[in-house]
């Protein structure tokens, strides 16, 4: 079973990643049934919410966003140049900012009403690059945020050198400062990955 490899950097991996095999993009959690099934997931979560501002963590090639409409005041922010480099070239009226929020001193220059962040803490070796990620998006939401992450260990099922583990996602971000916590739903393809709410 691998474990988390705390020599993992997710800014080479990615750029590599968008500029080598641009149709994988983001990975398998953006594309077909999981696409549609994270879009419905985040549309229910912004009619809930109705935000004024959005800030998403880790946006990745804005596969899974591009065909929400209403997405007001959006920023998006990921560690891949290439990705935002993209991204910028593609959505000219949207606006993305190519930063890593774990180590992030623009979190409250960014704070939005609500913050989304799929399938980025999965993706967190060390963990006080995870903590560092949860307690950042908790401080930059306004209103509160959904999130992607591990209930369980997923390591058993899942063997992939690219995940991480350290905690439950729910315990993490009360640590963090959440008010409350609500798992939204489940990932269709592996029952540890959860969609979770919280309320700041």
């Amino acid at each position: 079973m691998s474990r988390n490899n705390p020599d993992f950097d997710n800014g080479i991996y990615w750029d590599r990643r968008y500029k080598d095999n641009p149709l994988l993009g983001s990975g398998v959690g953006s594309r077909g049934e999981n696409l549609l099934h994270k879009r419905n997931i985040i549309e229910s979560f912004l009619q809930a919410t109705m935000p004024e501002t959005i800030l998403d963590v880790g946006c990745g090639d804005h596969e899974v966003l591009r065909y929400i409409d209403h997405l007001p005041g959006y920023t998006g922010v990921d560690i891949s140049a290439v990705a935002v480099g993209d991204n910028i070239r593609r959505f000219p009226n949207r606006r993305f900012e190519c930063l890593d929020f774990v180590s992030c001193a623009a979190a409250q220059r960014l704070r939005s009403d609500v913050v989304l962040c799929l399938e980025v803490l999965i993706h967190q070796h060390r963990r006080e690059a995870y903590y560092g990620l949860v307690k950042n998006l908790v401080a930059s939401a306004a209103k509160g945020g959904l999130v992607s992450a591990y209930m369980f260990d997923p390591r058993p099922d899942i063997s992939s050198d690219i995940i991480a583990w350290h905690e439950p996602i729910t315990g993490t971000l009360y640590r963090a400062g959440a008010k409350s916590v609500v798992v939204e739903a489940r990932s269709l393809e592996s029952d540890c990955l959860a969609f979770v709410s919280f309320r700041t």
